[in-house]
């Protein structure tokens, strides 16, 4: 018994043992579960917090994304609200730049490497001279050469800003224009540039009422500075190139020496990433300014004179040019013998041509005309310049075998071959309208203000289209929505010369020795204002060319001017074309006004001179007219319209209050005469400006009347004070004091309506 109970007990004690160890087994692979799942919730966690770490990086590069695309877009609205700032302020002549597309022809290839070649050298060289002037003779080739080296350069990643001068172009012929388009090309080129000049642009008074030197300094020299400033040493390479400066209506005042004066030291103490090209004709005025401007320091400026270049030099391009040519007019004309010119004939027109490339060009355009075979053409204008009388003049002057070619070209014109061409005379004013049009005279002037039938002026201009640029008749003038002209003519539809030289040929008695084509400017401006007279009692023919609206806005009376010499004139049919022209200047809309450029502010103070004088013949509604059109010269004034004759303009506007009936004496006589009434005149004009205007004006004008009538005796006591009024306006508007006379205008259009 007692054995059997420690048995069981034994046994009891190992089922004991047994239990305690498979619940210490389970605990541990609870434990173990327990941690196994401990392990994967901390995975899970990690990998969750990882994950989420992810989602988060990813979160904030999507938003540093989506703030540097903001910030650029930002910049990028900033940077399009300033180019729009300064397109609108600066007015840029795009056509006077390198990359319009009525940009001058660039060199024949294969001529004119070595010149293109030295100056690529110098704009690339950080050593040497920081000017680089290239002078020569009319016809050399210097715009041409220009042309090339600003694609040469832009091509080699060299930013360049330019402006080609053109005599004959308004709005490419004066300082102010030339700065504000190279400041333009140069705030598209630097960002840097560019916030700097819409900073400037935001002070007042507006730039273009400030004189040529501070335009100088904060358009150019400024932004110059703060490029340089922003850029590491030996970064940007800016060239500066301006063309035929000579051509520049203000160049030879002090403006021009100011613009030199100002922009050259600037560019010496910039070191060489920034230099200057020009171009003109080698004049001793150009030479002295340059001279002043730079001490007569040789070594700061490089001078190559074109016409000096060595002739056989000149001679192979020339040759390379013509056998061009010669293979292109064989390309248009299939029927050509492939042998054609002969030797002869190439070496002859090399000869001719010397040292200008302008006379190949002319003869090539001469033969080139489909009315006439090629080859025979070739025969007659060489033989026509070797039997001319010039040709012994040749060794004398350089241009002896152009103005030759000239004569022949014109003599072609009115010869039996044209039964259809008009007289000399109708030729003449053809041709003076187109080199004193201001680059403006389209065809339907031409036939307007000539009365031209078609058949007429065809055959004319056709046996000229070797001097002159011919538009194609497609072509029409642009028209606002008022239905009024636009006044920026297309390149496309103006008729002009095609080169300088013919111009200056033509009004030149030495050269052009034929008195049936030596154009007299004040004949021509007689007969063509008189011509005019004619044509707009036709108002009907009026309204049916726009271009010859235009042309009447603007010209007619400075054509007038110098009929006033003329002792014979119809005082009747003068004031008949007054009161036309400012009708023509009305039509569009009774609320609107003439738009007028800048070379009519003079011409307009002169015909308001006549006003003056016939003031009780005229009737209110013309009086209105022209005050409408003076307030609009007025607004004009801070768009670059009036530069560069403010002085002369100035003297005319006194003129036209302290005269009264020496209307054929007063251009003449009484300009030198006037400067010291000027001066008194201008003295109290400032006097009564400086009192607070809007205040003060009714007062100043009889102050200022007073005066007047103190300068002369010859002043109507019945003139009305309004005339005064309009006179006092101009004074300040042309003498760049716009600013001063502004709470004028709303006074004067109310006295106007």
């Amino acid at each position: 018994m007692k054995q059997k109970i420690t048995d069981a007990a034994l046994v009891f004690g190992i089922a004991t043992r047994l239990r305690t160890e498979q619940r210490i087994l389970d605990s541990q692979v609870i434990c173990e579960q327990i941690k196994a799942g401990q392990d994967r919730q901390n995975r899970e966690q990690l990998e969750s917090n990882a994950n989420t770490r992810q989602e988060f990086l990813w979160a904030e590069q999507d938003r540093a994304r989506h703030a540097d695309e903001l910030a650029d877009r930002l910049e990028r609205l900033r940077e399009i609200e300033e180019r729009e700032q300064i397109d609108k302020a600066l007015k840029p002549v795009h056509t006077a730049a390198h990359y319009s597309a009525s940009a001058p022809a660039t060199c024949t290839e294969g001529t004119r490497t070595n010149i293109l070649s030295d100056m690529q050298t110098w704009a690339l060289s950080e050593y040497g001279p920081i000017v680089y002037w290239l002078a020569g003779l009319a016809g050399t080739g210097k715009t041409t050469i220009t042309s090339s080296l600003c694609r040469q350069l832009v091509a080699a990643g060299i930013s360049v800003v330019s402006f080609f001068i053109s005599r004959h172009s308004p709005e490419r012929n004066t300082l102010s224009s030339v700065i504000t388009t190279l400041a333009h090309q140069l705030a598209q080129s630097s960002s840097v540039a560019r916030s700097t000049i819409s900073t400037v642009l935001q002070k007042q008074p507006p730039i273009s009422a400030r004189p040529i030197l501070q335009q100088t300094e904060e358009l150019l020299v400024g932004p110059l500075n703060a490029v340089r400033a922003a850029s590491a040493p030996g970064g940007q390479r800016i060239i500066i190139a301006i063309d035929a400066m000579d051509e520049c209506d203000d160049f030879a005042a002090s403006d021009g020496r100011d613009l030199l004066r100002k922009l050259v030291p600037a560019l010496c103490h910039r070191g060489h990433d920034v230099k200057l090209f020009l171009t003109s004709r080698y004049e001793p005025e150009i030479q002295v300014i340059l001279n002043r401007v730079f001490n007569g320091a040789q070594d700061k400026r490089e001078t190559f004179l074109l016409h000096e270049v060595r002739e056989s030099y000149v001679s192979a391009d020339i040759r390379t040019f013509v056998m061009k040519g010669f293979a292109d007019i064989r390309e248009r004309f299939p029927s050509i013998p492939s042998a054609w010119p002969s030797l002869y004939q190439v070496n002859e027109l090399v000869e001719m041509s010397g040292k200008l490339f302008v006379f190949a060009s002319t003869v090539l355009l001469w033969i080139s005309e489909k009315t006439a075979s090629p080859v025979s053409r070739l025969t007659e204008i060489l033989t026509a310049i070797r039997d001319s009388r010039l040709v012994g003049q040749h060794e004398r002057s350089p241009f002896g075998y152009l103005d030759a070619l000239y004569l022949a070209v014109l003599r072609n014109a009115t010869s039996d071959a044209h039964p259809e061409a008009v007289t000399n005379s109708r030729l003449r004013q053809v041709l003076f309208m187109v080199i004193c049009g201001d680059n403006t005279v389209t065809l339907d002037v031409i036939s307007g203000v000539l009365r031209l039938e078609d058949h007429e002026l065809d055959p004319l201009l056709g046996s000229l289209s070797a001097v002159v640029r011919i538009p194609s008749k497609t072509s029409t003038v642009p028209l606002t929505s008022s239905g009024a002209c636009f006044m920026n003519i297309p390149e496309s539809m103006k008729v002009n010369a095609f080169h300088k030289s013919f111009p200056d040929f033509l009004v030149d008695p030495k050269r052009c020795s034929d008195e049936r084509f030596r154009i007299q400017r004040d004949r021509e401006e007689s007969h063509l204002a008189l011509a005019i007279l004619q044509a707009t009692q036709d108002l009907a023919r009026v309204e049916s060319g726009p271009g010859f609206t235009v042309y009447i806005q603007r010209y007619w009376c400075y054509h007038l001017l110098n009929t006033l010499r003329n002792p014979n004139l119809d005082s009747t049919r003068v004031l008949s074309g007054i009161r036309t022209w400012l009708q023509v200047g009305a039509m569009a809309d009774s609320e609107s006004v003439p738009v007028f450029p800048s070379r009519t502010v003079q011409t307009f103070v002169d015909i308001r001179f006549l006003l003056a004088v016939l003031v009780n013949k005229l009737p209110k509604p013309i009086l209105t007219v022209f005050k409408r059109g003076l307030i609009a010269l007025a607004g004009a004034s801070r768009s670059n319209s009036i530069r560069g004759t403010r002085e002369n303009i100035l003297v005319h506007a006194t003129m036209a209050i302290v005269l009264h009936a020496r209307v054929f004496q007063a251009v003449d006589t009484y300009s030198a005469t006037l400067v010291k009434q000027d001066q008194r005149f201008h003295r109290a004009l400032r006097e009564i400006t400086g009192e607070g205007v809007s205040k003060a004006w009714p007062t100043g004008i009889k102050r200022l009347w007073k005066v007047a009538r103190k300068c002369s005796s010859d002043v109507p006591a019945e003139m009305d004070e309004n005339i005064a009024l309009i006179k006092v306006l101009e004074i300040c508007m042309v003498s760049r004091s716009y600013y001063r006379a502004e709470p004028v205008i709303p006074w004067l259009q109310n006295s106007a309506n």
